[in-house]
């Protein structure tokens, strides 16, 4: 017998599509995964620099960080009432913080103690200023 019959055929290409959905929704949840962390790392890497700019003083340093909580989400780092830089989160969503900016002190504490929760995809995360000024990132339930 020569070649093979349709219904291997279709049994063939039945396990590729299979196999290959299984690939793409791995892919999506590490990509998830992935801008979560990035959008992480930066938000820190700016909360000790406003921390950093607050201890120092000094020409247009950075005072407060003000959360976007609509499309598109990120934030602002802002000096003096102007706002020195944008930075985009999207799709990085920010779900859950007060209001009113964060703001260090010239002793590099916050004013008082935040909770900021980043979330995308399934995943979540939560940043946790306390009073003196440390700045802790742990795992939240998606």
């Amino acid at each position: 017998m020569r070649g093979s019959m349709l219904v291997e055929c279709l049994l063939t290409v039945a396990l590729i599509g299979f196999f290959t959905a299984g690939v793409c929704l791995i892919a999506i949840d590490k990509l998830d995964r992935y801008r979560l962390d990035q959008a992480t790392s930066e938000l820190v890497a700016d909360m000790r620099l406003v921390q950093m700019k607050s201890m120092n003083g000094g020409d247009g340093a950075f005072t407060q960080i003000a959360f976007s909580y609509i499309k598109p989400y990120g934030y602002y780092l802002r000096a003096g009432g102007k706002i020195i830089r944008f930075r985009t989160l999207d799709p990085v969503q920010v779900v859950e913080t007060e209001s009113e900016p964060l703001t260090f002190g010239s002793n590099g504490f916050p004013s008082k103690g935040r909770r900021i929760i980043l979330h995308c995809g399934k995943y979540t995360r939560h940043l946790i200023i306390d009073f003196v000024g440390r700045i802790r990132v742990t795992e939240g339930a998606g």
